[in-house]
């Protein structure tokens, strides 16, 4: 299986997908208005840090299950679904048990039908994310691929005729949201299950087995994402405007943009790294983490040229707030790339540990940050503290990838002369 040819294709739809996510975003905030957009934004936020949540890592636990220890993808299948159909089951129901506290107390006082609409959205993304863990798992990016593609257009497609033609509130664009994700889940778990097969028989061997790698890999999942999420949700808890919270999110979705190529790198990178040796591993990951650098820099100054006047061109003027905090998160953002590939690596190793002290360190920085910036910055303070929390986590992981292969800092986050012969194979 090429490394090469997955990463590419990974890119390669995320190339398609990004523009049409702007597109969405500008269709969302110019069709739904600065507040509606706020609470979408919070939603929006709970249902990914949810997903992570309630994963428990099991996703990545899948890939590894099936790449380095070489067991029958039938049943890893049957074992994922059996675990994911409890959980979502779990998750929903005491979700709206405790719906008015999570409302008041951390989503900003959130409409109740648009959380009950983000409960089952969460449950339908929960499978999302174990089907698409297999189809890596087996090889089959193509699939993965067609997955994002499907949500991406769909989330166009369907915002666009639910608030077209039913009205343009927040109700119908989680309703449509909600759509998009089950048919989705459903069109990848049809073929991937297909090309998996399901075990009749399930194995508490492998169940325990699994959950002790996933309970690695899940404290750091949570971790990063909590790093990436808690600036949106805390704006919310400080009862920021949401207007503010939806400049905020607007900026955050642009810089985001810059999340392509390390996306599409690491997505490929863990499944490989999975079957190589340390020393192997390690070589291949900093050439990797360069060749990511490199592009991100080039896409953060390039957008941070263009930011000023392209934001409030497509987004429209009510959202000139958004172009500072961009600024101010760009650099971050381009950081974080190394982060993201060199994470990889020690996922592939099975160190989690090592990625869960950078996060938490980098973690704990930054909610003290948002906690004493936000008060006196808002949206800005937010920025401020995700750009620094976000420098101090590369800085981590890069002296820790150092400590664990021999590579050199410059040589893990510059590219070599050498390197310039990957693009010449190419043309």
């Amino acid at each position: 299986m090429s490394f090469v040819r997955d990463a590419l294709s990974l890119l390669a739809t995320s190339t398609i997908v990004t523009p049409i996510g702007l597109i969405t975003s500008i269709l969302l905030a110019r069709l739904l208005g600065a507040e509606a957009l706020g609470f979408y934004s919070v939603l929006n936020n709970f249902t990914s840090l949810a997903v992570l949540l309630f994963l428990f890592g099991w996703p990545t636990a899948v890939v590894y299950r099936i790449r380095n220890r070489r067991r029958d993808p039938a049943l890893v299948a049957s074992t994922g679904l059996v675990v994911i159909a409890g959980v979502s089951t779990v998750v929903v129901g005491v979700g709206l048990l405790c719906g008015d506290f999570l409302r008041e107390a951390v989503l900003g006082g959130a409409p109740p039908d648009a959380y009950a609409i983000a409960l089952l959205i969460i449950a339908a993304q929960l499978f999302a994310r174990l089907f698409v863990a297999l189809a890596r798992a087996l090889g089959r990016f193509d699939l993965s691929n067609r997955y994002v593609l499907l949500v991406a257009v769909g989330l166009f497609v369907a915002f666009s005729g639910a608030l077209g033609l039913a009205g343009a509130s927040l109700r119908n664009a989680m309703f449509a949201a909600l759509g998009v994700h089950v048919v989705a889940s459903l069109g990848i778990g049809a073929f991937v299950l297909r090309e998996s097969g399901l075990s009749r028989q399930l194995s508490t061997k492998e169940l325990s087995q699994t959950i002790g790698y996933s309970g690695r890999s899940y404290v750091q999942s949570i971790a990063g994402q909590l790093h990436e999420q808690v600036d949106v949700l805390m704006l919310a808890a400080f009862l920021i405007d949401p207007a503010e919270i939806a400049a905020y999110a607007i900026a955050v979705g642009v810089v985001n943009r810059l999340k392509i190529v390390p996306e599409a790198v690491s997505g490929a990178l863990f499944p490989h790294v999975a079957e190589l040796d340390a020393a192997e591993a390690g070589s291949f990951a900093a050439r990797a983490a360069r060749h990511s650098a490199a592009w991100a820099w080039l896409a953060a100054l390039t957008l941070g040229f263009a930011s000023p006047w392209l934001i409030p061109l497509l987004f429209g003027p009510d959202f000139k707030a958004s172009v500072l905090p961009a600024l101010v998160l760009l650099p971050g953002s381009a950081l974080l790339t190394t982060y993201m590939v060199l994470a990889r690596f020690f996922m592939g190793i099975d160190r989690q540990g090592v990625i869960v002290r950078c996060q938490v360190s980098s973690l704990v920085v930054n909610a003290v940050l948002n906690v004493v910036l936000i008060p006196i910055w808002g949206i800005l303070g937010a920025a401020t503290a995700s750009l620094i929390s976000y420098g101090l986590e590369t800085l981590l992981m890069v002296l820790a990838f150092r400590s664990a292969t021999g590579q050199t800092i410059l040589g893990t986050m510059l590219l070599r002369p050498s390197d310039i012969q990957d693009y010449a194979r190419f043309f």
